[in-house]
């Protein structure tokens, strides 16, 4: 008898909400350290590498978990506590590895009148002839035109001699400008926060990106590299732990459900002069997102809201849900369109505003009672794989892929250390890179490497069982597999029957890599005497209803490597009983 061919493309991501028996064939019923492929597929992950900007990287100094993670003009910075947990330090990259950033110091000053302190100025002490350089001015009351009072605030220096003295004139030449109200200090930053950041260009001019962080315990910053700058916007309990850049605005959440957003242009000035003003919400803010550049989403734990326009005079808040909210730290935008975990699953902004609240705009269904086991710490994005990664407490990270129709395929990656914070950034030649701080004080690259930093990664995809004919027992023949474009690699497949009531066979696979269009593929990545995809297949001898393929490879050493379709050989063998 003819064999009958039984293809299914393997798409739709993990499905752990359905019967076993009414999952789609190409869906999965258990998955770990693989990944949805926007055009359709599983692909094994690719590793992570120890990174410090060295040969030989190490932690990061200190102590507990790394803070944060910051990246700025292609080199990376961490925050982490100091070994006695008494202050956080931030740390620079680079060829010596992880070295202390030293904070700018900062000199408060009062009676500011007529003449201004002017960023670039040098100034002089009136009495002590100290001297120094002023690299950002940070006014938090009155105007240097001393009306309604006179200018208060802070100077960063740079290139201080002399000793300074509390009381004495600030000179610009022989222009009198200010007194000094405290005397040159480089700040101390409490440990315990968790620093999140948003770059941003408020200078216009090309080169002038700079990083906009908090971290819930000290006062908002600006950082540009080299100069560190603390943020002071007058609240009684200065402690920002949200912090987004919108239409040229900074806009910080404190607890409570107050955002302070700064003067237009003006990142460093919360005074209502200048435009500043406050937005109150109602709840606690969980995300500040400035959503395609054109209105900012605020989301609370219960509701979410939309700052539309592009001033003070012509802001204005709506609300797009009143009834779910988002949790914290997790809305990003992929593709076009926000994603974010309310308290039914992973949903869109679009989903929302077309559907309220109900269930029909959750993307997580077919994977949320695997999510309901653990809490969501946060998220993050691969930009160039259209993919969501969802934080949870447990070690284990959801990648939900947006398809190229616009559905939403997930899978489970699990790390050996937790993940504390993570980023996607683009490097100085445009291209994405994504870094991760770990629960050990590491800081890996991840998306890289065939390892997870030199130990092996397990890696198991098991796939719906399929029916070729529901009601009929077949002979299975032939097991084809077609591969993603990729690299060699070697796995285990193991064929279950039944239902998982049969006797499985397992069978030891090479798949040689596929082929590559000529002026397309990677040199060394491809075959170029293959075909388009690679196909490896397995002779199998089991008669049964149903049948279900297991994926599973244990290395160090194989690149990544996936699997797009597969095609099983059956002969019909009549009746179940």
């Amino acid at each position: 008898m003819k064999w009958q061919p039984i293809s299914f493309a393997l798409r739709g991501g993990y499905n752990a909400a359905d019967p076993a028996a009414a999952v789609q064939p190409g869906e999965v019923l258990f998955a770990e350290n693989f990944e949805a492929v926007r055009e359709g597929g599983y692909r094994r992950i690719d590793g992570y590498t120890c990174y410090d900007g060295s040969a030989s990287p190490v932690e990061v100094p200190g102590s507990g978990p790394l803070r944060g993670l910051m990246y700025l003009g292609g080199t990376l910075f961490a925050v982490r506590d100091n070994a006695a947990a008494t202050a956080a330090v931030l740390y620079r990259a680079g060829s010596s590895g992880w070295q202390p950033v030293a904070l700018s110091p900062a000199m408060g000053f009062n009676n500011g009148f007529t003449n201004k302190i002017t960023q670039g100025a040098t100034i002089t002490g009136g009495t002590s002839g100290a001297t120094a350089l002023v690299l950002r001015v940070l006014v938090n009351n009155g105007d240097w035109s001393g009306t309604p009072s006179r200018a208060a605030g802070s100077v960063v220096l740079g290139n201080i001699t002399g000793n300074w003295q509390v009381g004495e004139t600030i000179k610009i030449g022989g222009n009198v400008c200010a007194n000094v109200a405290s005397l040159p200090a480089a700040p101390v930053l409490l440990p315990g926060g968790s620093y999140r950041s948003a770059n941003y260009n408020f200078g216009g001019a090309a080169g002038n990106v700079r990083i906009y962080g908090v971290d819930g315990v000290n006062p908002a910053f600006e950082f540009d590299g080299t100069v560190f700058a603390q943020i002071r916007t007058g609240m009684p309990s200065d402690k920002p732990f949200l912090v987004a850049a919108h239409r040229n605005y900074l806009f910080l959440a404190y607890a409570g459900g107050s955002v302070q957003y700064s003067g237009l242009g003006d990142p460093l000035t919360f005074m209502a002069k200048v435009g500043a003003g406050e937005l109150a919400l109602g709840d606690e803010a969980t995300n500040l997102v400035s959503y395609r550049g054109e209105v900012m989403v605020m989301t609370c734990r219960d509701r979410v809201l939309l700052l539309y326009g592009s001033s003070q005079q012509d802001f204005q808040v709506k609300i797009a849900s009143q009834a779910a909210g988002a949790s914290l730290d997790s809305a990003r935008e992929v593709s076009g369109e926000l994603y974010y975990m309310s308290g039914d699953g992973l949903t869109t902004l679009q989903a929302t505003q077309a559907y309220g609240d109900f269930a029909s705009a959750v993307l997580s269904r077919k994977v949320q009672p695997l999510l309901d086991v653990s809490q969501a710490q946060f998220a993050f994005v691969s930009r160039d794989k259209s993919q969501l990664r969802l934080v949870m407490a447990d070690r284990v990270i959801w990648t939900f892929t947006v398809m190229t129709d616009g559905s939403v395929d997930a899978m489970r990656t699990r790390y050996p250390s937790r993940v504390v914070c993570a980023g996607s950034w683009r490097d100085s030649g445009g291209k994405e890179v994504l870094f991760a701080g770990l629960d050990n004080g590491r800081v890996v690259r991840i998306d890289s490497g065939t390892s997870f930093d030199g130990a092996s990664i397990t890696a198991i995809l098991r796939l719906a069982f399929a029916v070729p004919n529901r009601g009929l027992r077949c002979r299975l023949h032939r097991l084809a597999l077609q591969m993603l474009r990729g690299n060699p690699t070697d796995f285990m497949l193991r064929v279950d029957y039944d239902y998982g009531r049969g006797t499985p066979s397992d069978h030891a696979l090479s798949a040689l890599g596929a082929g590559g269009l000529y002026d397309q593929a990677a040199f060394d990545s491809a075959r170029y005497d293959g075909g388009m995809y690679a196909e490896v297949a397995a002779n199998l001898s089991g008669v049964a209803e149903s049948f279900d393929l297991m994926l599973v490879q244990q290395s160090a050493a194989s690149p990544a490597w996936g699997v797009a379709a597969a095609t099983v050989y059956v002969t019909p063998r009549g009746s179940v009983r």
